[in-house]
């Protein structure tokens, strides 16, 4: 038999056709979002992060910042990268940040900055990024801002807050406008408690959640790593310098021999003589 396909174009009939294809797209949203595709849910949430931020089109590049700190000693700061929403994990960057005069996480974050855009033609640093990331709120972001506008450079900044449990629970904007994540459904929280447009939904919220979590834990993770790294090599010298007639070159040749401190401190005193130029009174 036949099979007659009508396609209305005005009418009630019109009318329903369009809100069942707007009702389709929004679903096929929802699903993608929901983790339908990963990659597609990635390019999603990227356009979504763009949106809530007012950005001019999706950040392919997004470069993090965190600060890792032992009081005044041991500071470091490590540089993530994730593109298209995923970790590059090749171009990530460390600072050594102990010879700042300054101590305060502001400054730290300054001085990192400056020496990442001292790169920016540098390809083996990778592109120019599209997102620079702090972790933290107005204060980093704004430390951040102010090193951008000394260079003359427009790249957009934000700042990942985290709540009273440590949890990453928001966005705050280059303009110093808060965007709480953990909220119930609907608009936008502004710092002040007014509405802000676009709305986003509980979908949205979690899908930009675990996006921003898994940046801010791989800029921590990493920053850390580097700062526990140097808070060992501090350690190790202290320790073995702290030795009458050890210095820097008798300290790398013990490690050289014995790996750590304590095979150190466990050695004889023949095999402590078996290391060449340490002498039996050191």
């Amino acid at each position: 038999g036949r099979c007659i396909v009508r396609r209305p174009q005005r009418g009630n009939s019109a009318s329903l056709l369009q809100m069942a294809q707007a009702n389709a797209v929004e679903s096929l949203r929802r699903h993608t979002l929901q983790g339908g595709n990963r990659q597609s849910a990635l390019q999603e949430t990227i356009r979504l992060l763009a949106e809530v931020l007012e950005l001019e089109q999706p950040p392919h590049r997004i470069e993090a910042i965190d600060i890792s700190h032992t009081g005044y000693q041991d500071k470091a700061a490590g540089l993530v990268v994730f593109q298209d929403g995923r970790p590059l994990r090749k171009q990530y960057r460390r600072f050594r940040l102990d010879k700042l005069a300054s101590p305060d996480d502001y400054t730290a974050m300054r001085e990192t900055l400056r020496r990442r855009l001292h790169h920016l033609d540098d390809q083996s640093f990778g592109t120019r990024p599209d997102l620079i990331l702090a972790d933290g709120g107005t204060g980093q972001v704004n430390a951040l801002r102010q090193v951008l506008d000394e260079l003359s450079l427009a790249i957009p900044v934000a700042g990942i807050v985290k709540d009273e449990r440590h949890r990453t629970r928001g966005l705050v904007s280059q303009s110093g406008r808060t965007i709480e994540l953990r909220t119930q459904p609907g608009s936008l929280l502004l710092a002040d408690g007014d509405r802000a447009d676009p709305a986003i939904d509980g979908d949205e919220k979690l899908a930009l959640l675990r996006l921003l979590t898994a940046i801010q834990d791989e800029a921590h993770r990493f920053a850390g790593r580097y700062r526990a790294g140097l808070h060992h090599k501090r350690q190790t010298r202290f320790t073995l310098e702290g030795v009458a007639g050890i210095g820097p070159a008798r300290r790398r040749l013990l490690l050289q021999q014995f790996q750590t401190i304590k095979h150190v401190a466990d050695a004889s005193l023949e095999a402590l003589l078996s290391v060449n130029g340490l002498g039996e009174r050191a």
